[in-house]
């Protein structure tokens, strides 16, 4: 074997112990950081007391609290019926022969919504909360453009938009703290209940988890057909 040929199987061999390695690092991240974080994230929710009205300012003034209730009587800002949304524009780029479509963050609409709780209605403050999930509904905008991309089977324009929101009557539960006025400063909006709430970031943490192990699997494998092929 040249000199030449030994150098580049060296380069190769050592490329490819770099890519095994980061990936066994991501599914170790994946697995072994994200995982428990997400995990303490949804112990620190379920430890979160649940609140009537009479107990928002009486007892848990400044505290983090839970509420579920529905979202009664707040003005229409979107469509027909959203009264409170974010919303995504779709942007479609030329890749590798063909156009592919992402949806890219747009805007965000959040202004003070009462929601019919235990013992009375609780009013929001404006503003986005700090996470969001289960957004009931959407809305779809499509723009004209002749570049389009598929989106679930349907060919959507470039710059088309969509409104993911929640609508009166929904079912919601917000974590939060509460001034004075017993206003509610919203850090996790959450469309459906406590116990929803908890499964979904039960699954996600799990999913997580799986990914990450299944990443580091994945290393172990292709590490293993590296150093036989150069046996």
């Amino acid at each position: 074997m040249s000199k030449e040929k030994a150098r580049d199987d060296k380069g190769a061999l050592i490329f490819a112990a770099v890519v095994v390695g980061l990936i066994f690092l991501a599914g170790f991240y994946l697995a072994f950081v994200v995982f428990p974080r997400q995990m303490q994230e949804r112990r620190e929710l379920e430890a979160v007391p649940t609140v009537s009205r009479g107990q928002l300012v009486q007892e848990t003034l400044g505290e983090a609290v839970l509420v579920t209730g529905t979202l009664l009587d707040n003005p229409v800002i979107k469509g027909e019926d959203l009264v409170a949304y974010r919303s995504e524009r779709w942007e479609v780029r030329y890749r590798d022969g063909e156009n592919e479509g992402r949806w890219w963050g747009d805007e965000e609409r959040w202004p003070r919504l009462r929601v019919a709780i235990e013992g009375g209605v609780v009013q929001t403050a404006s503003g986005p909360p700090t996470a969001r999930s289960a957004m009931a509904h959407e809305l779809l905008e499509p723009h004209a453009d002749e570049r389009v991309a598929d989106h679930e089977g349907t060919p959507l324009p470039h710059g088309s938009l969509r409104f993911l929101g929640v609508r009166n009557g929904d079912r919601v539960t917000l974590v939060g703290r509460v001034d004075r006025e017993a206003t509610l400063k919203v850090d996790y909006f959450h469309a459906g209940t406590r116990e929803q709430l908890l499964d979904s970031l039960l699954l996600n943490a799990r999913m997580i988890q799986i990914f990450g192990l299944l990443l580091m699997a994945a290393a172990a494998v292709i590490g293993a057909v590296v150093v036989l092929k150069k046996r």
